[in-house]
């Protein structure tokens, strides 16, 4: 009996950690592509926040997301989804992006490089309101994953991982093999030639990224 009620106990414990660890993951939708960050993250879709609505103005564009992995690690990824059945009717624009992969870049790294001066711009903020600036250094020294859901600690954390070097630019690009508008565009061979452009940062796929084991990726269209 006494065995029985151990097992139960380790089960409802195991049970607990799994309906706990769920609740912890972050769902969020861009594109035509669910993205499921599990508690390892801490996710702000950027071009949607507050802060990024207030410094838009300023003629500076915004990755679709900003994370901090395993709290050392600053990701910012962007999102295009250039499926046929995501893009519908607008397919037509379609054949100057394969054509210029250079362009493209170009729009990518401007919303990485303003992304990263947003950044600073929110700390700036930051450390000039007068209600926060006694606690900010004390602010500072506080572990994020322990505090995952406080938004100032969030930003401040990433200037540090900034500073630190410690920023990762993805840009997460769906495609089709082929295209039958355009028989004579070889996908691979523009990825690899966007990938050129856009070094360092890494040019990924739903199927193949670096953080299998906490991202999941869904196509929904």
């Amino acid at each position: 009996s006494s065995l029985r009620q151990k097992e139960s106990k380790t089960h409802k414990q195991t049970f607990q950690k799994k309906k706990a660890g769920t609740e912890m993951k972050q769902k969020f939708t861009e594109s035509g592509i669910e993205f499921l960050f599990n508690e390892e993250w801490v996710v702000k879709k950027y071009d949607g926040h507050p802060y990024y609505k207030k410094i838009s103005g300023l003629n500076m564009k915004g990755v679709d997301f900003i994370g901090i992995y395993k709290g050392e690690s600053l990701v910012f990824m962007e999102v295009k989804n250039y499926r046929i059945r995501y893009l519908g009717k607008t397919l037509q624009g379609l054949y100057d992006v394969f054509d210029t992969p250079k362009q493209l870049a170009k729009k990518v790294l401007k919303k990485f490089n303003d992304s990263k001066n947003g950044i600073l711009v929110i700390n700036n903020f930051l450390s000039n309101n007068w209600l926060l600036k006694p606690i900010l250094p004390l602010f500072k020294k506080i572990p994020l994953m322990k505090w995952k859901k406080n938004d100032t600690l969030f930003w401040l954390h990433c200037q540090q991982l900034i500073e630190r070097n410690q920023l990762t630019n993805i840009l997460l690009l769906e495609t089709n093999d082929k295209y039958p508008d355009y028989p004579h565009i070889d996908i691979r061979q523009f990825r690899k030639n966007l990938a050129s452009h856009i070094k360092p940062a890494m040019l990924v796929n739903s199927k193949q990224h670096p953080f299998k084991g906490s991202l999941k990726i869904v196509i929904l269209k």
